[in-house]
């Protein structure tokens, strides 16, 4: 769960019951580092939950940053 702390959303629920989108505070370090520090995370959580295949693309300010296919799945 840690990588919603530094790259998702998070939803709060709020007084009479409407669904909101707050940016986390995230530590001054580097996108660059980010998105390494979520690949990590993501390989991570594949191997330790028996994923055979999955993916991922983060979005910034409209532009993708990071797109990637991690493991693989046969037919």
């Amino acid at each position: 769960m840690r990588f919603f702390a530094s790259l998702a959303l998070v939803l709060l629920t709020i007084p009479g019951g409407i669904l909101t989108a707050q940016a986390q505070a995230v530590p001054n370090t580097s996108l660059t580092q980010r998105l390494a520090e979520f690949d990590k995370y993501a390989r991570e959580y594949r191997l330790e939950h028996h994923v055979l295949s999955m993916s991922y693309a983060i979005v910034k300010d409209g532009e993708i940053v990071a797109a990637e296919g991690i493991g693989w799945q046969g037919s």
